[in-house]
C-alpha cells in the first residue's frame, strides 16, 4: 500500500504508465493508496485528502509527465518513455488522424496554438464563437485536445490562488535531450515501446 509521495514515484517508475483513478486494465495510483474499490468521487473517501497530497506530489515531480492519455483520465508517464511518446505525438500522420476528429473550435484553438506555441485558456479570444455557454464549451474542447494528446496541458498557479490551464505544443514542452533521443527512434519502435506498458492496445492512441 502506498502512503507517501516517494512510494508513489517508485510505483510509477516501475509501472511506467499509471492512471490516477481506477480502471479495469491499468495500474491505478488510487487503488494502491486505498486498496479497495471506490464508488463515485475519490474526494468523498476517508483517504481523499491523502490521495490529493500524494497525487499533487507526483504531479510536481520532474520525473513524471501528467497527461490524459488513457480514457481521458489523469495518466502519469515516467520519464524513460518520454522520447517514445514525443516521437508519436509529433508525428504528422498520427496527428492528422486526430485533428480530423476535432470540431471547428478545436481546430481553431490548435491553429492558434501553432502560432503562439502556448496559450492560457482564460486568455483565449474566441470572438463569441463558443456561444453563451463559453466556459462549458471550452472545457469540453480542452478535454478533447488533452485526451487526443494533440497538446500538452499544465496547471498554472496564479498570484490570486487560482488554477489556470495552459496548453502548449509538445515541441515547447520537450527538453533538448528528449528531442535528441526521440530523433534516433523509428515511429513503429516508439509505438511498440509505449504498447509494452499498455494492457489495452485498442486505445485510440494506437490507431
Amino acid at each position: 500500500m502506498i502512503t507517501t509521495v516517494e512510494e508513489a514515484l517508485a510505483f510509477i517508475r516501475d509501472q511506467k504508465i499509471v492512471t490516477l483513478s481506477m480502471t479495469k486494465t491499468f495500474p491505478s495510483l488510487i487503488n494502491e493508496i486505498v486498496d479497495e474499490p471506490i464508488e463515485g468521487s475519490w474526494w468523498g473517501h476517508p483517504k481523499g485528502n491523502e490521495i490529493w497530497i500524494i497525487s499533487e506530489g507526483v504531479k510536481d515531480s520532474v520525473d513524471i509527465l501528467t497527461t490524459k492519455m488513457l480514457y481521458g483520465k489523469v495518466t502519469f508517464i515516467y520519464k524513460s518513455l518520454w522520447p517514445s511518446l514525443y516521437k508519436i505525438v509529433t508525428d504528422s500522420n498520427w496527428r492528422e488522424r486526430r485533428i480530423t476528429k476535432l470540431n471547428t473550435l478545436g481546430r481553431k484553438i490548435l491553429n492558434e496554438l501553432q502560432i503562439k506555441q502556448k496559450i492560457r485558456f482564460d486568455q483565449l479570444n474566441l470572438e463569441g464563437e463558443a456561444g453563451k455557454n463559453q466556459k462549458k464549451v471550452l472545457m469540453k474542447v480542452r478535454h478533447k485536445l488533452e485526451a487526443s494528446l494533440l497538446i500538452h496541458s499544465e496547471q498554472l498557479h496564479t498570484t490570486k490562488g487560482y488554477h489556470i490551464t495552459q496548453i502548449k505544443l509538445w515541441e515547447e514542452w520537450a527538453t533538448d535531450k528528449v528531442k535528441q533521443i526521440s530523433a534516433t527512434l523509428k515511429f513503429k519502435d516508439a509505438m511498440s515501446q509505449i504498447a509494452k506498458f499498455c494492457k489495452d492496445t485498442e486505445l485510440e492512441f494506437f490507431e
